[in-house]
């Protein structure tokens, strides 16, 4: 990797194209077959992204770090995860464990709210006042709102962790992986925000390549982050 600086928007893109021309028929390869996997996984009501979606997960990461740090890769990288797939499942359970705490947290606030600012209206329903009736049908949007807001703020908080896969996939055990992701992150996570929301409308746009082109911008994307990945690890 070169000096340029990855831990931004347009020089993660950069990076994350150069590691592209590397390999890109190892890179469109994986990916694709990643697809394919996890296709399948959905068919296994809950367990099957676990099961299978995060053993998958962690092989493609050691694709893309092996891509990006210029060593031997191969498609069949992508079922490394199965060869510590205790270690995987673990992450998996956790991963989930801990966005399901999260959300849970951000609608039981959400809600706490919502219920503070209408009390007024709340108590004039069940007193039948009439005066209830405009506030609370004005109330019926907040579900919708909150909902956007859940996403973004689930989006912004589990930023902590946008590393474990690749801390894993470099050795590090599960728990210390989201421990060490943590520091990673630090201090960066507003500005990783941002780069990871340029990454995903980056990758939308290969739906205007007949969707084909998802192919290719997904795998630019998770090489982009794995150089940022590359680069504050080694820093």
């Amino acid at each position: 990797m070169d000096n340029r600086d990855v831990v931004c928007a347009s020089g993660a893109l950069i990076a994350g194209w150069n590691a592209f021309k590397k390999a890109p028929g190892v890179a469109v390869g994986g990916f694709l077959l990643f697809y394919l996997i996890m296709v399948l996984g959905l068919g296994i009501p809950f367990l099957g992204p676990v099961l299978l979606g995060f053993p998958v997960i962690g092989g493609l990461t050691v694709l893309c770090l092996n891509i990006v740090r210029g060593k031997d890769h191969h498609i069949s990288d992508l079922f490394a995860g199965f060869k510590c797939y205790g270690m995987w499942l673990v992450v998996g359970l956790l991963y989930m464990l801990m966005i399901a705490v999260v959300t849970l947290l951000i609608m039981t606030l959400l809600w706490m709210v919502v219920l503070l600012s209408h009390a007024s209206s709340i108590i004039n329903y069940a007193t039948g006042s009439a005066q209830a009736l405009p506030a609370l049908r004005y109330g019926q949007a907040i579900p919708l709102g909150g909902s956007f807001i859940s996403i973004l703020l689930l989006w912004i908080l589990t930023l902590r962790w946008l590393f474990v896969c690749h801390l894993v996939s470099d050795g590090v055990e599960p728990l210390e992986a989201f421990r060490r992701s943590s520091e990673l992150t630090k201090g960066r996570r507003f500005k990783l925000f941002y780069i990871s929301l340029v990454l995903v409308l980056f990758s939308i746009t290969g739906l205007l390549f007949i969707g084909l082109g998802m192919l290719i911008t997904v795998a630019v994307s998770y090489l982009a982050l794995t150089s940022i990945y590359v680069d504050l690890a080694s820093s």
